[in-house]
């Protein structure tokens, strides 16, 4: 047991700092979207992926119109080799946000891989668009050589529409 003046003392010394720790799909009081998001993409990062879901779940329900967690959800798809799941996801944070690199980048991966070769160009070709003189170049750049040596070997059927 420590005495008041003692922890007054030593949590002064620290600046009163503190820290709540909540379940994952629990908001704080006055949540901040873009904390809240990067809290569950740190917690994506360290690996319990249903906890993470279950937070960008929460962000999506608190933030409809945010692409954030939108994106976070189709990473954890693509992650779980879910990529139908992550295909969804991405084509929903584009609806959300035309302009949003990430979502094209990781679409553009995706339909190479599927064989559907020229949706993929089209969304990395947008990406790297939007990237440019970004943080975000080289990312788009490397998807970019990825998508370069795919050929058209997915069903027509199968790949989505160019719109």
């Amino acid at each position: 047991v420590v005495g008041m003046r003692r922890l007054m003392s030593t949590w002064n010394r620290a600046q009163r700092w503190g820290l709540v720790v909540l379940v994952p799909d629990r908001l704080p009081a006055g949540p901040q979207r873009d904390r809240y998001v990067a809290a569950a993409a740190s917690l994506e990062a360290v690996g319990p992926l249903d906890a993470a879901q279950r937070a960008y779940d929460r962000a999506r329900e608190q933030w409809p119109d945010s692409v954030w967690p939108q994106l976070g959800l189709a990473n954890l798809s693509y992650r779980r080799g879910d990529l139908q799941a992550a295909e969804g996801g991405y084509l929903a944070a584009l609806a959300l946000d035309p302009r949003n690199v990430v979502a094209h980048n990781n679409l553009a991966e995706i339909l190479s891989d599927r064989g559907c070769a020229s949706q993929a160009r089209a969304h990395v070709d947008r990406a790297a668009a939007l990237a440019k003189g970004t943080s975000l170049e080289a990312a788009v750049a490397a998807t970019a050589q990825h998508v370069a040596g795919t050929t058209s070997s997915g069903i027509a059927a199968s790949c989505p529409s160019q719109e």
